[in-house]
């Protein structure tokens, strides 16, 4: 019996040690050298993480700018006003207008070929309006891609409206080039300065390349590549023969560059396909680009293969 209370004493301060850590007469602490490894181990992830949280800026930029109430559109029967701009929300800014349907027909509004700066984004503007009536709408534009050019106040918004007919699609109104300037402070646009490699440049087109993000990522996944159409045209760009370590993977990149825009995209790779291949670590990347004229879709010119060098 007492050899039964000797043991449930014993159970009692190893229970007390570990609770509370204190010292307790008769039980050894473990030596000073000694580090216990799953401690050491999770401190090392938790400064790991620590120390990626802090290099992890989120993008932000100026959000005080206004604009003033302006008529955007007043054409066959359908008038749209600018009121405001709006910051609130995770989209991205937003153009607050009044829309007046003042035909016979319901219609069907859509905004495309949007930019900020002169960087094309997406935009997010479709809805459709009975007859006669009028609605307040948001016509968004992409933070998200914003952020590829790196914008830090919105100066200038810019984009194009496709009404039709909700019934037959009919084109009820087609308008190009709508521009809203913003109080923001104007400053020039140079998205592809500081860009690693010119891919190709000519005729009023450059093609730049930006791989500084390579190194730390899989292959490809943060290649950036910059277009810039200083032409009358519109322009639809396509990354053709594309390799990696001479292996032929699939073509990554195809977009239209309005006349005097500029659009930046990011080229991605199938994870699936890199492993299927066996491709990791990529050294070096090749290859074309064919550039066509959007409206006409005929040919204006196509590039010779192009090797870029990832790493070292």
């Amino acid at each position: 019996m007492k050899r039964f209370v000797c043991m449930l004493v014993v159970l009692s301060l190893l229970l007390l040690v570990s609770c509370t850590g204190k010292d307790i007469p008769g039980v050894t602490k473990q030596e000073s050298g000694t580090v216990d490894s799953s401690t050491e181990e999770k401190g090392g992830n938790e400064s790991e993480e620590t120390e990626k949280t802090e290099k992890a800026v989120p993008y932000t930029f100026d959000k005080t700018a206004t604009i003033e109430k302006q008529v955007l559109v007043d054409e066959n029967g359908i008038k749209i006003t600018a009121e405001e701009i709006d910051f609130s929300g995770f989209f991205g800014p937003k153009i607050v207008a009044l829309v007046e349907n003042n035909t016979s027909r319901d219609v069907t509004i859509q905004a495309r070929d949007g930019s900020v700066n002169g960087g094309m984004v997406e935009t997010n503007f479709t809805f459709d309006l009975i007859a006669g009536e009028k609605s307040r709408e948001e016509i968004r534009f992409a933070k998200s891609d914003m952020e590829l050019y790196g914008i830090a106040a919105v100066e200038c918004l810019e984009f194009g409206l496709l009404v039709s007919d909700s019934r037959n699609w009919e084109t009820v109104l087609n308008v190009d080039n709508i521009t809203v300037n913003t109080s923001a402070e104007k400053t020039e646009w140079n998205y592809l300065e500081g860009y690693d490699e010119v891919l190709y440049g000519g005729g009023g087109i450059k093609i730049c390349l930006n791989k500084k993000a390579a190194p730390s990522t899989p292959v490809g996944t943060k290649l950036t590549v910059g277009i810039e159409n200083k032409t009358e045209r519109s322009l639809n760009v396509k990354a053709n023969g594309v390799k990696l370590d001479g292996i032929s993977v699939g073509s990554v990149l195809t977009a239209e560059v309005l006349p005097d825009k500029t659009v930046v995209l990011e080229m991605s790779f199938s994870e699936w396909e890199l492993k299927s291949l066996n491709v990791n670590g990529a050294k070096e990347m090749s290859l074309k680009f064919t550039v066509s004229d959007a409206d006409t879709k005929e040919t204006v010119f196509e590039t010779e293969e192009i090797t870029v060098y990832l790493a070292e």
